[in-house]
């Protein structure tokens, strides 16, 4: 089952995607730090852009557009 839904994904974004979570649930534990979610938010959607951009281009334009906003978020909270 795993199999079948891990294979639409390519290797490098399963485990940027990893990376990211760890990321989070490390940050959850030690302090809520949002400027360094906010950074990790941008670093899925600029991800997921560059999968989605041959086969699902709305979804990469719109993935760009939510890490602009990511960004903005970040440098204002920091």
């Amino acid at each position: 089952m795993l199999k079948t839904i891990f294979k639409n994904y390519p290797l490098w974004f399963m485990l940027i995607w990893c990376a990211v979570m760890i990321g989070f649930v490390v940050i959850f534990i030690t302090g809520i730090n949002l400027a360094l979610m906010m950074g990790g938010l941008l670093i899925l959607y600029v991800s997921n852009a560059i999968r989605a951009w041959k086969s699902e281009r709305i979804l990469s334009v719109i993935s760009i557009v939510l890490s602009c906003v990511f960004a903005v978020a970040t440098f204002l909270l920091l």
